[in-house]
């Protein structure tokens, strides 16, 4: 365990449970987000004498983002997934200094440099006592020692150190030594020579990793985020501790959005319910209706029990007044239900999420059956795609004319139009010619984003070829429900799609390219899957569709490019980095037709936006677009550029000198790029 300070979105992105974390004090392995809770448990403050249990502690964390959470559901699932935030020392209001994330040392195995006592090579051992330091079993010494920067690992998750007794002994050797000699005559793993120091035999660093093949895994888990499995089916592979390959995360991202307020009221509402009992019937008796409103013109009031009376004494209800008003039961029920939260909400929380639905009902806006249709789903969620989620973030972003929600301040999503000196609202131009697009640009002044760590993966070589599993990272309460560690960041952003009935010229040879292939990866070889966000997270067996490889078809290639273009002008125009802005692509066949758009955006965690410095660039659009328009005609890479492919798909026309973007900023790994389609498209 360790208490070196770490940021919140690295434990996301880099350090989240199952890597391998180097600290001052070491290499350690971090364990799981339950031993984080567990810590914290522990850790509380016990002379108040009130105990906040594990669940209680995940819902006094909870972030809440139904899309979010539905997406990260299981295959077949009807079990509730929810989000909690990353603790921090600060968020807690403890100790700086007191540990929240759970690790372990490793990995065992250390290497004392050449000494005095051992002048012509270095000392492998292994270390075993986790209260005492390392040290050399030859010199006794521990100042030159560090820990081996080799493991084994295997793609189904697995991480162990390498079996050294096997790679440097025969098959029926009775030698039971555990300290080498170790040799370095050059940086390959050819080049290291190791040999047991009790009966002499050595081998090459290389030979030995082509023995692991011979070997089972070993199954071994030092996170503890794994379930226990009797044999597992992948080969163990040699990696370098500070590998890539040792932990690469799988994240999902969600942009709140207008058509989830009623889903974000339910979230909060079920918080002050006991686990389980949240469901329509058991919360409409809490406050047991009457079955019959009083007349339209009689005051509008509700009985509440007086235990001086020993009977119900009737208060007037303000709140509930239009429905009493249209004598609509339904809607006067589902009033009051969200009225009686109000005392038991915080107030924010209560005036952000639960009054705006309540006003809707009450006003005749909302109507009850679709509150009480939500409300049923909420507690029997079904998982949704990817693809789904997006297509919805979509029609929301922009096809709605929602340009603040909810209606109460703090706002979780502003959209303002950009409006010239005569207060027309601006259009701007890209290409020439009739195949001219016409772009429609929306500020994005606040809005909020929510990352989840859905899992990680370690992609090392498999001898047989299996793809690297997926190592869930969800954890579960005492109530049965299943919790996944995320992030929430607040920011801004610009909106960019077509106007009116503006669209791509989609004749020509680098769209007939794209569009065959397009055709064609709907056979998809499975190893291939993994381009594809629609089908990460999808079964084998999924029949694919066309929602599926969207990122191939060339109305999303087109945009993709022109997002990149932007950035890197962007870039080169401001103080942004290209690896501060994000950008999120949309490409959907809405009613027969392709149509997409992109939303570039800047987030900080723990921060109420970003102060307005990507918004303030949305009137210089124009500009940017004519640079575009005359820069990205060449590439200081040509015709190298032009005339060969640069990445794993063989119609990909971009390099690191004209489009590539920081893999940070790039959600699809600088894939699916064409600057030549870009140009074609608009008659450039």
């Amino acid at each position: 365990m360790t208490s070196q300070g770490i940021r919140l979105t690295n434990m996301l992105y880099n350090h989240g449970p199952g890597s391998i974390l180097e600290t001052i004090q070491g290499p350690v392995v971090v364990q799981g987000w339950d031993k984080m809770i567990d810590l914290i448990t522990s850790n509380q403050d016990k002379s108040s004498g009130l105990q906040l249990s594990k669940g209680e502690w995940l819902n006094k964390l909870q972030i809440t983002e139904p899309r979010l959470s539905y997406q990260l559901l299981q295959q077949n699932s009807s079990g509730l997934v929810k989000l909690h935030a990353i603790p921090s020392n600060q968020s807690l209001e403890i100790n700086t200094r007191t540990p929240l994330i759970s690790t372990v040392d490793f990995p065992e195995y250390h290497l004392c440099r050449k000494g005095k006592k051992h002048p012509k090579n270095s000392i492998l051992f292994k270390w075993t006592d986790e209260k005492n330091a390392p040290r050399c079993p030859v010199c006794s010494t521990s100042d030159r020692i560090s820990p081996i920067r080799f493991a084994s690992a295997c793609n189904a998750g697995h991480l162990d150190d390498l079996p050294w007794h096997f790679m440097v002994h025969k098959k029926g050797d009775n030698c039971k030594g555990y300290v080498y000699n170790w040799r370095e005559e050059n940086t390959s793993t050819s080049g290291i020579k190791i040999e047991c120091r009790d009966c002499k035999k050595s081998i090459q660093l290389n030979q030995g990793v082509g023995k692991l093949g011979l070997i089972p895994c070993s199954r071994n888990d030092p996170s503890g985020v794994m379930g226990k499995v009797d044999t597992c089916d992948r080969s163990v592979n040699l990696v370098l501790r500070s590998s890539t390959s040792v932990w690469q995360s799988e994240s999902l991202t969600a942009i709140t959005i207008p058509d989830d307020e009623i889903k974000l009221c339910l979230a909060k509402m079920e918080k002050c319910h006991p686990p389980g009992k949240f469901n329509r019937i058991e919360v409409i008796q809490t406050i047991n209706p009457p079955k019959q409103l009083p007349a339209a013109g009689d005051p509008c009031v509700y009985p509440i029990w007086n235990d001086d009376k020993m009977d119900d004494e009737l208060v007037p209800c303000l709140f509930a007044e239009q429905s009493h008003q249209r004598q609509d039961r339904k809607s006067w029920i589902f009033v009051h239900v969200l009225q009686w939260h109000s005392g038991r909400l915080n107030q924010p929380d209560f005036d952000r999420y639960v009054d705006p639905i309540r006003k809707k009902i009450d006003d005749g806006t909302l109507s009850p059956d679709k509150f009480r249709e939500e409300w049923d789903k909420y507690n029997q969620p079904t998982r949704i795609s990817v693809v789904d989620a997006l297509e919805a973030e979509y029609r929301s972003l922009f096809e709605t004319e929602t340009k603040v929600w909810p209606e109460k301040k703090p706002h979780l999503f502003v959209r303002k139009k950009i409006l010239d000196t005569n207060q027309n609202v601006m259009r701007f131009g890209f290409g020439s010619g009739s195949s001219k697009v016409h772009l429609r640009v929306d500020r994005i002044t606040k809005l909020r984003t929510v990352t989840a760590l859905k899992g990680f993966r370690r992609p090392v070589r498999d001898a047989n070829g299996n793809p690297a599993n997926l190592v869930p990272l969800s954890h579960r309460d005492e109530s049965g429900t299943d919790w996944f560690a995320a992030v929430e960041a607040q920011g801004e952003g610009i909106l960019l799609t077509f106007d009116a009935d503006s669209t791509l010229f989609g004749s020509g040879d680098r769209w007939k390219k794209w569009a065959s292939k397009f055709k064609s990866n709907l056979n998809l070889e499975p190893e291939k899957r993994h381009m594809f966000r629609g089908l990460r997270g999808e079964p084998l067996d999924i029949p694919i569709e066309e929602k599926h490889i969207a990122e191939s078809h060339p109305m999303f290639v087109w945009w993709h490019t022109l997002s990149h273009h932007l950035i890197r002008t962007i870039q080169q125009d401001t103080g942004y980095s290209s690896s501060a802005i994000t950008e999120r692509i949309y490409a959907h066949e809405i009613d027969g037709k392709w149509t997409g758009g992109i939303l570039l955006y800047v987030t900080e965690g723990g921060m109420d936006g970003t102060l307005g410095g990507l918004t303030s660039l949305a009137p210089n659009l124009q500009r940017y677009l004519d640079t575009i328009a005359d820069e990205s005609d060449n590439c200081s890479n040509d015709p190298l550029c032009r005339d060969t492919t640069s990445s794993s798909l063989e119609h990909d026309r971009a390099c690191y000198a004209c489009t590539y973007n920081s893999e940070t900023s790039c959600g699809h790994r600088n894939m699916f790029l064409d600057r030549l389609l870009l140009r074609e498209c608009v008659g450039l």
